[in-house]
């Protein structure tokens, strides 16, 4: 990935973006679409990514290699996640269980290591990690996991879910994910303070997303 150039969107992305190479700054990013460079009106709205590009493009330039590097970067992050959620996952105490997995047993070590190792090298993510406007997935990807791995802390969980949003929109699945993991696990209920802070977020930034738009 290291020796890529720039490919299909990459250029027009951030290369040849006045948002991002301009002097336009943080506050034009967080008040234009994300094709702003090429259109007038656009339905998409990523500013951390674009903040993340602007911000490389400070500290390298248009030097392609930089911008690869810290996407296989993010990709470590991201596998780091999918490891403590999938070690969390497997050795949550199941309803009824009567207190969990006893002491001492990591019996999610190695799932959630298969997991991760899984993760990290599956084909699939290749576009995700090589090119370079797959970075939105990237960041999507870290703040969900991140915000699931800290689902008890409602307010910390709201934050990172904010900034996935504010990553790429398909960020909007952790609702969904919790409520099948809580569905799984007979707690429905006892999520209600993580569901308020998740629903306030959301109607915070589809407010934020209607007037940028």
């Amino acid at each position: 990935a290291l020796r890529n150039g720039f490919t299909f969107d990459d250029p027009l992305i951030v290369v040849e973006n006045p948002l991002v190479a301009g002097e336009g700054g943080l506050r034009a990013i967080f008040t234009s679409h994300y094709w702003a460079s090429q259109e007038r009106h656009g339905n998409l709205y990523r500013p951390l990514t674009m903040a993340s590009y602007w911000l490389n493009y400070r500290m390298a330039g248009g030097r392609p290699w930089s911008y690869h590097l810290v996407n296989l970067l993010l990709h470590g992050a991201v596998t780091g996640l999918v490891y403590l959620v999938f070690r969390k996952l497997v050795n949550a105490p199941q309803a009824g269980a009567g207190g969990g997995m006893p002491p001492g047993e990591a019996r999610g070590e190695p799932v959630a290591a298969i997991g991760a190792l899984l993760f990290a090298t599956h084909p699939i993510h290749t576009e995700a990690v090589v090119s370079v406007v797959g970075r939105a997935e990237l960041m999507a990807a870290l703040f969900v996991l991140a915000a699931w791995r800290l689902r008890e802390r409602a307010w910390a969980c709201a934050a990172l879910f904010a900034c996935g949003l504010l990553s790429k929109e398909n960020a909007v699945v952790l609702p969904g994910l919790l409520f099948v993991e809580d569905m799984l696990r007979h707690r429905v209920r006892s999520s209600w303070r993580t569901y308020l802070a998740l629903g306030a977020t959301m109607a915070g930034f589809l407010a934020l997303r209607a007037a940028v738009l």
